[in-house]
């Protein structure tokens, strides 16, 4: 989803106030998202729902 919005981690990261290695890690999965987490993505992708941030390459997590 990231990459269809064309933004890069760093990019990303800037707009929800973490930085680039916190969202590697979200992105990866190492870490669980916060809700707080999960808000500002869904503000910054209004076009999309919860379960299109969590799908990657049409699997859950």
């Amino acid at each position: 989803m990231r990459k269809r919005h064309e933004y890069n981690q760093k990019q990303l990261a800037k707009k929800l106030n973490t930085n680039q290695s916190t969202f590697a890690h979200y992105e990866n999965g190492m870490y669980l998202i916060t809700t707080y987490f999960l808000y500002g993505l869904l503000k910054l992708y209004s076009d999309s729902s919860a379960d299109d941030i969590f799908k990657k390459d049409n699997v859950y997590y």
